[in-house]
C-alpha cells in the first residue's frame, strides 16, 4: 500500500528515480510548482498539471524580471545540479525537458516547451 501523505504515487511512480520533492524543496515557490506539474503530469491528471505549470511558469518568469530571483534557492545550487543531473537529466525528453530549463531560471524555454506538449495533448483529444 502506498503512503498517500509522504510517498504519493505520482511522485513516486514516474521516469525518475528520486521522488519531486527532492528538488522542489529547493526551488523558489512558483518555480517548484511549476516543477512539480510538469514532473507529475502523466502519472497524475494530464494535460490539466501542463496548463497548471504554464500559469506557475508564468508568474515565476514575472518575480524573475521584477526581482531578479533564481528558480534555485541560494546556497543550494549544487546540491540541485547533483540531484538533477543524476535523476532527471538522463530521462528528461519531451515536456519533462522542461524541468532543465525551469532549474535554469530558463522560465520562457520551458513555457515553450510545456505549450508545446499542451497543443499536442488537444490535437491528440
Amino acid at each position: 500500500m502506498s503512503d498517500v501523505i509522504n510517498h504519493p504515487v505520482h511522485y513516486t511512480q514516474s521516469r525518475f528515480t528520486c521522488e519531486c520533492i527532492d528538488i522542489t524543496r529547493h526551488l523558489t515557490f512558483n518555480a517548484g510548482n511549476a516543477f512539480k506539474y510538469v514532473w507529475r503530469h502523466q502519472e497524475k491528471n494530464g494535460v490539466e498539471d501542463l496548463r497548471k505549470a504554464a500559469v506557475y511558469l508564468r508568474w515565476a518568469s514575472d518575480d524573475y524580471a521584477a526581482l531578479s530571483r533564481r528558480a534555485v534557492l541560494e546556497g543550494v545550487d549544487g546540491l540541485v545540479l547533483t540531484l538533477m543531473r543524476e535523476y532527471v537529466v538522463p530521462f528528461a525528453a519531451g515536456p519533462y525537458a522542461a524541468l532543465i530549463d525551469i532549474v535554469n531560471s530558463n522560465f520562457a524555454a520551458a513555457l515553450n516547451r510545456v505549450e508545446s506538449a499542451i497543443r499536442a495533448y488537444e490535437a491528440a483529444a
